[in-house]
């Protein structure tokens, strides 16, 4: 199987794939959102807040997000 690697992103089959993100404390990350695709966050360590189609969620370590298709984060 092939794998290759972008500046942190993964992929080993066609529109699949694993990328890592750092947020720094304080640090802010742009809105985004995948039409055709799906997403799941993954919270290793620290605690913050993500925005999720207008609503605020509190995360911590050891949750897991789904972001279904369309969905603004």
């Amino acid at each position: 199987m092939k794998t290759h690697e972008v500046k942190g992103y993964i992929s080993e089959l066609p529109f699949k794939g694993l990328l890592k993100v750092l947020i720094s404390p304080g640090e802010k990350t742009k809105y985004e959102a995948h039409e055709t695709s799906e997403e799941i966050l993954c919270i290793l360590f620290g605690m913050g807040k993500v925005m999720i189609d207008d609503i605020e969620n509190k995360i911590s370590p050891g949750m897991l997000i789904a972001l279904p298709e369309g969905s603004i984060y």
